[in-house]
């Protein structure tokens, strides 16, 4: 009898040990299974800012020892305080600043300088509204190679006072395969958009030989700003890709 009083003494200490280890662990794992969030006012994506000075707010939560909190944009940064509830605002200055799309980075660091966030979005800076922005009209053409030439069209929107200008060049990217001289003719220059004017057209003049080829090669033409840095380009439609289709 006493010998399994002893016993069941063993296992009842053995479970307490282990139930108290347990119990740390436990409530470790949720912590570490806090998750960042974030949620980002204003400005919203694309949308254009008129002023150099603007406040960006953004609804931040990050687990860890936090050290800053900044918006970046053009290698300026600006730092971001807690306002209310996790809301953070920040005022940025474009000041002397060339216009055109703007890159705006939140980024959160640790006490060891360590990225615990960071998230970007583009907004367009323009002090004159109607200037619109420019784009090419697709992400990608299709042509036969047996056409003489691939017309690609560069659009104007958002407003259209004004002259705006850009320059655009023909290209062979990685993993493409579409060479100058052999499929199509290196074409460069500048578009000048006059007031009032939406639509421009670039024409690219492609090579109709006999050689067995791919069935599809590819080149892209790119959209730049003018070397006034003025224009205001959609980079998410400043390339485009041209697919040339074998005739033979």
């Amino acid at each position: 009898m006493v010998l399994n009083r002893k016993k069941l003494t063993f296992v009842f200490l053995i479970f307490t040990l282990l139930f108290s280890t347990l119990l740390p662990m436990n409530a470790s794992a949720v912590s570490d299974g806090w998750e960042n969030e974030f949620y980002w006012e204003s400005p919203t994506s694309y949308q254009t800012v008129h002023t150099p000075t603007f406040i960006v707010e953004a609804r931040i939560k990050v687990v860890g020892p936090i050290k800053s909190t900044t918006v970046n944009v053009d290698g300026r940064s600006f730092p971001m305080v807690d306002v209310e509830r996790f809301m953070h605002q920040g005022t940025v200055s474009l000041a002397g600043l060339q216009e055109g799309v703007k890159k705006l980075t939140i980024k959160v660091t640790s006490e060891t300088g360590a990225v615990l966030l960071e998230e970007s979005r583009y907004i367009i800076y323009n002090t004159n509204p109607g200037k619109g922005i420019l784009r090419f009209d697709t992400l990608a053409r299709v042509v036969d190679e047996g056409s003489g030439k691939v017309t690609v069209n560069v659009v104007r929107t958002g407003g259209s006072s004004g002259v705006v200008t850009a320059r655009y060049t023909t290209t062979t990217l990685p993993r493409q395969d579409a060479l100058a001289g052999k499929d199509f003719i290196a074409n460069s220059g500048l578009l000048t958009f006059s007031e009032g004017e939406t639509v421009k057209s670039i024409q690219v003049q492609l090579v109709n030989d006999s050689t067995k080829e791919p069935l599809l090669e590819t080149f892209s033409l790119q959209l730049l700003p003018d070397s006034s840095g003025q224009s205001s380009i959609d980079p998410n439609y400043s390339s485009t890709t041209v697919v040339i289709r074998d005739n033979d």
